[in-house]
């Protein structure tokens, strides 16, 4: 013969909505460890998952960590960037504060020469 006999897996037919038995066995089996390397060994994929880390994770994570600690500073007040970003904001609160004093004052004495016309119309009657 052959010299050796090899285990096939052949499909049965089950009793549950017509799914194959090897199918599920299969889904059951299968799990995608999210390893981009499909020629890593099992053993190396589970220690990425573990707790080693590649160097483009270890970057990525790194990155992640300065960019969070940034916007706590940030906040804080403690960079320049927020610095110059508190100046310009005061600059511009004073700006409108002051362009809503002006329209005031401009209101104010409007109705004041709107007042006076009218004090010369009634004495000229």
């Amino acid at each position: 013969m052959n010299g050796g006999w090899k285990p096939t897996r052949q499909p049965v037919m089950s009793t549950e909505g017509g799914e194959k038995e090897g199918e599920k066995e299969q889904e059951k089996g299968d799990v995608w460890i999210g390893s981009g390397n499909l020629n890593r060994s099992p053993q190396e994929a589970t220690e990425t998952v573990g707790g080693a880390r590649s160097r483009k994770e270890r970057e990525e994570v790194e990155k992640h960590r300065l960019k969070e600690r940034y916007q706590r500073m940030y906040a804080e007040g403690k960079t320049e960037q927020a610095r110059a970003d508190m100046a310009r904001l005061a600059l511009v609160r004073r700006q409108r504060e002051e362009a809503i004093r002006r329209r005031e004052e401009e209101q104010k004495a409007k109705e004041e020469r709107r007042n006076e016309k009218k004090k010369e119309q009634a004495r000229t009657r």
